[in-house]
């Protein structure tokens, strides 16, 4: 069963995808798919864009791997590219300056908050960048951070309105302002 906080990042994630209409959309970190999936619809809504996706999957339960696969052959269908297993510390570095219009972080919640200055460098001036589990780990709240002291724009969603959610994790949503 999928969490209504996965259904309003998906929602979330899925209409700035299709109002902001990337033409290059990074997703570090695949977790159950779901976002992967949100993000390949909107693609698909829009008729352009194109996704690379890069997971290390040092986190995985090997039960999950028959659902892994299918996530990656629907991926292969939009033309999109897949690092995995790499690091995404190495990918990112390795990625050109202003790359990335849209950015999506939900991985190696130990360490992403160590390169941020990475993720600033690769997306396009005005990329969207999405950083999930904020509050959960201290390493991706360095993202709030850090787009504070450089006067990023930044919106964080950590709120409940029922009890069956699940948003005290936080997600923040921030503009690359160049």
């Amino acid at each position: 069963m999928m969490y209504l906080l996965t259904l309003a990042i998906i929602l979330l994630i899925f209409g700035l995808l299709v109002s902001h209409k990337p033409e290059r959309v990074l997703e570090l970190g695949i977790g159950n798919g779901y976002v992967t999936n949100a993000i390949m619809s909107a693609i698909k809504y829009n008729g352009v864009g194109s996704l690379d996706t890069v997971d290390s999957f040092h986190d995985w339960n090997m039960s999950t791997k028959e659902d892994l696969a299918k996530i990656l052959k629907e991926i292969d269908k939009i033309g999109t590219h897949i690092y995995a297993p790499v690091l995404e510390q190495v990918f990112v570095k390795q990625v050109p300056d202003n790359t990335y219009d849209f950015i999506i972080s939900d991985a190696d919640h130990h360490h992403v908050g160590e390169w941020t200055d990475e993720i600033w460098r690769i997306g396009k001036p005005n990329a969207v960048i999405i950083v999930h589990d904020i509050y959960s780990y201290r390493s991706p709240f360095n993202y709030v951070v850090e787009a504070g002291k450089l006067k990023k724009p930044v919106f964080i969603f950590n709120k409940s309105s029922r009890p069956d959610e699940q948003c005290e994790n936080g997600m923040a949503v921030i503009l690359n302002g160049k």
